[in-house]
């Protein structure tokens, strides 16, 4: 399969939380032929979304309404004292999405109740 058509596969990858552990995972998909424009990121700090950009090339906002829009993937890629607080306001837009969560400790049962979605990855 050509990197093109993994890209296809993969649509709009969205981070919600643009820190080191997204950064480093969108700088790998980015290094391994995903298109930057299918990769976006919110974080509610500039600094993050700074850095993210100018790791990535990739996009990052300062919403989550920007960020998820368009995604087909949501990755959670904050700190699990933070969980709660970054999915308030993205229940809504993430609901039909695939959801992959990077978020050590957090169990998919609370996962589920707090983004009211039913394809949820756990991955640490």
């Amino acid at each position: 399969m050509t990197r093109k058509a993994i890209d296809m596969k993969l649509g709009t990858i969205a981070f919600i939380g643009a820190g080191k552990m997204a950064t480093a995972i969108a700088g790998g998909l980015v290094a391994n032929g995903k298109e930057k424009s299918g990769i976006k990121a919110y974080d509610i700090s500039k600094t993050a979304r700074e850095h993210f950009l100018s790791a990535t090339g990739a996009e990052a906002f300062s919403t989550p309404e920007e960020a998820l829009a368009s995604a087909d993937i949501v990755v959670l890629a904050v700190k699990p004292q933070h969980v709660a607080a970054a999915l308030e306001k993205s229940k809504p837009l993430i609901k039909d999405k695939l959801f992959v969560s990077i978020a050590a400790g957090v169990m998919i049962k609370t996962l589920a109740t707090l983004t009211g979605c039913h394809r949820l990855v756990r991955v640490m």
